[in-house]
């Protein structure tokens, strides 16, 4: 289970999210089994094209002035799973 930061900058404001994946790993992460890309697409609603990305690993979102991008992903227990969810970091 891993779970994910996602940030998004439009304009001079920011924004921050968490989210997760039950069925992926850190290391399947790692591997590339899921990459950003995927990751931020799936969250954003919006199919991002790997043309769209610049050196930072950022994303443009084409219809609209918002950049965004997977801060980080971190190993997570089911215990941990459990504390986010009761304290509603995560959905």
């Amino acid at each position: 289970m891993i779970l994910y930061k996602i940030t998004s900058q439009k304009g001079e404001h920011t924004s921050e999210w968490y989210g997760y994946y039950k069925n992926y790993s850190k290391e399947q992460y790692n591997e590339g089994v899921i990459n950003d890309i995927l990751i931020v697409s799936e969250f954003c609603g919006y199919e991002f094209e790997t043309n769209e990305q610049d050196n930072d690993k950022c994303w443009h979102m084409s219809d609209s002035d918002e950049i965004v991008k997977v801060d980080w992903v971190k190993s997570m227990t089911q215990d941990q799973f459990k504390t986010l969810k009761q304290f509603k970091i995560i959905d």
